[in-house]
């Protein structure tokens, strides 16, 4: 009679291979944006137009009115401290060490804007971006700008000056997004899939969603941008969730891997029963 081990033996063959892919999860990033006041958090990395300051503000700093911090991009007022120059265009990236680039994830934060937007002006999120950039050309693929603009919410490819957020490639949801109000802006990326949506801060009320799902694949950076072609504009974002999702292929390999290991012990014992 065989024993209970070797009978055991093809039922591990057959139920194992899902095992090796259980211990992978996704990984969270929270960022607040309260910290460090005139500066951007460790692991994030801002880059303004041309370098220089009179081309965009980019920093944390008090929201007015409100008692919390956040991530400011802001273009002032014409003639005001600062001396503003024709247009403001910057952006933030997640730029941690050996973690900063990816292609899949969801994220949550909460948008704010001190005035209703104006004609050529945007902000939004970076994802896929292939470097550390405000701006790009139109070809090869550079990266998405998911953007709220004066006309809404759409998803643009290879966002280029302040004034054109990039190559539109869904339909623009149609939305018009009030000064000094809160908003929670959902993004997500699944493979060749891209959403957005704005929801009212409490998240029970879509207020404009949008969906691309032809997206070029690739890892890449992910960060906040802004393109200020009127003067007195500012955005904010803070309380930031990001999750990333780990690659279907690095899944895979670890799967062929672990069932190449437990095919060889499966034939091993077979023979010795």
């Amino acid at each position: 009679m065989k024993s209970s081990h070797s009978l055991l033996i093809p039922l591990l063959c057959l139920t194992s291979f899902a095992l090796p892919f259980q211990g992978d999860a996704a990984v969270v990033i929270t960022e607040s944006f309260s910290s460090p006041l005139e500066g951007v958090p460790d692991d994030w990395t801002a880059v303004i137009r041309n370098n220089a300051e009179n081309n965009g503000a980019v920093e944390i700093a008090p929201i007015p009115g409100v008692s919390e911090n956040a991530l400011r991009f802001e273009r002032a007022a014409n003639g005001s401290s600062g001396n503003f120059g024709s247009n403001a265009n910057a952006a933030v990236y997640y730029t941690a060490a050996g973690s900063s680039q990816f292609s899949d994830f969801t994220a949550e934060v909460t948008l704010r804007f001190d005035n209703p937007l104006g004609n050529s002006s945007s902000a939004g999120i970076m994802l896929r971006t292939q470097s550390l950039g405000y701006q790009f050309s139109s070809t090869p693929f550079a990266g998405y700008y998911i953007a709220v603009t004066l006309d809404g919410l759409g998803i643009y490819e290879n966002p280029t000056g302040n004034s054109t957020p990039g190559t539109l490639v869904s339909s623009l949801a149609a939305f018009s997004a009030q000064g000094a109000t809160d908003y929670l802006f959902k993004v997500s990326a699944q493979g060749s899939t891209l959403t957005a949506s704005l929801w009212d801060i409490s998240g029970t009320e879509e207020l404009a969603s949008v969906i691309y799902s032809s997206a070029n694949i690739s890892d890449g950076y992910f960060g906040f941008r802004n393109g200020f072609g009127n003067y007195a504009q500012t955005a904010y974002f803070r309380d930031l969730t990001l999750t990333v999702i780990p690659e279907p292929a690095s899944l895979i390999l670890l799967g062929i891997g672990g069932l190449a290991v437990l095919h060889l012990r499966c034939r091993k014992n077979a023979a010795n029963i």
